[in-house]
């Protein structure tokens, strides 16, 4: 919670601040013995310095209730998803918070990106922008 808590964390906001959109599409895909996409949640957040903090996950249940008997599900496999941008991001990082407060992934100017999202929350930071730079 102190890593998610710090990666959104923002002092003081601008005064002057007015969101702006982020034009992004999300695509799910099936993961092995998990064909339950609408699972997979996101929140959207922007900071006053215009980078944007996509929240997303993989919401499930410990007991599998599309069998008979039911299963326990072990360990949730993570759900392939692909993020698509409208134009170019100038740069993005993906969070793990539940492990550290260290970006596990960076990237420059792409236009998607492919992630496997685990049954907790993840942070992807983006910034469109030369001001909204991905900074923590």
């Amino acid at each position: 919670m102190k890593n998610l808590i710090g990666l959104l964390n923002e002092k003081p906001p601008a005064a002057d601040f007015t969101p702006r959109p982020l034009d992004f599409a999300i695509q799910v895909s099936a993961a092995p013995g998990f064909d339950r996409t609408q699972y997979v949640h996101h929140l959207l957040l922007q900071k006053s310095n215009g980078t944007h903090s996509l929240l997303i996950w993989h919401e499930i249940a410990l007991d599998d209730t599309s069998v008979r008997p039911f299963r326990r599900v072990s360990q949730a496999p993570p759900m392939p998803v692909t993020l698509r941008f409208s134009a170019p991001v100038i740069k993005a990082a993906v969070y793990d918070p539940l492990k550290s407060d260290r970006p596990a992934r960076t990237f420059e100017r792409v236009d998607y990106l492919a992630l496997d999202v685990p049954d907790r929350v993840i942070v992807v930071s983006i910034g469109t922008s030369a001001e909204a730079q991905v900074k923590h």
